[in-house]
């Protein structure tokens, strides 16, 4: 059983555990390391993805991540 502190931990943490690819979306979107990836180039390879046959959810997964963290007040 999980203590308090190793709950507030890994709360805290959490982000860690969500992100398993790091630079995943920067590889598939072509964006080099230190560069912002522009909002609308997210929301076009979410659109773009979601309308392909041969779907990665994970990838998917990703990009929606992604879009959610660069949401002012997102996470």
């Amino acid at each position: 059983m999980a203590t308090g502190m190793q709950r507030q931990k890994a709360a805290k943490n959490w982000i860690g555990d969500a992100v398993k690819r790091e630079g995943r979306v920067r590889k598939y979107l072509g964006v080099a390391k230190g560069e912002k990836i522009p909002m609308a180039e997210l929301d076009n390879a979410i659109r773009d993805l979601k309308s392909r046959k041969d779907k990665d959810p994970s990838l998917l997964a990703a990009l929606q991540l992604a879009k959610r963290f660069k949401k002012p007040g997102g996470i």
